[in-house]
């Protein structure tokens, strides 16, 4: 048996699966980029789905390190805070925390 987890795995960087599940209100949870030290993401980026996931998370360090995932916490579209040196910021819709992020260079 082929679990929803491995099709999602499998068809992760078909346009068309993305438009599928981000607009399907009978699919839960969420898929969301998850890499370190990303600022931009493509087709090679990796994805974790979770039925859990209540919203995809891009987090930016001190130290410009751009960070995404999902996460399990509920927070409004688009809702950014500080916590300590990192910056959060939270979307609620599949492959949302796919926006570039545009890092200065102070070397």
């Amino acid at each position: 048996m082929i679990s929803k987890r491995h099709c999602l795995h499998t068809f992760e960087h078909d346009p068309l699966w993305h438009d599928i599940i981000s607009r399907n209100p009978y699919f839960s949870g969420l898929s969301c980029y998850d890499c370190v030290d990303c600022p931009t993401v493509d087709e090679n980026t990796k994805v974790a789905y979770d039925e859990h996931f209540l919203t995809c998370v891009t987090m930016m360090t001190s130290h410009e390190k751009i960070i995404r995932n999902g996460s399990y916490d509920a927070h409004p579209d688009g809702h950014c805070y500080l916590v300590g040196s990192v910056t959060y910021c939270h979307c609620t819709s599949s492959f949302c925390n796919g926006v570039n992020v545009a890092v200065k260079n102070t070397k």
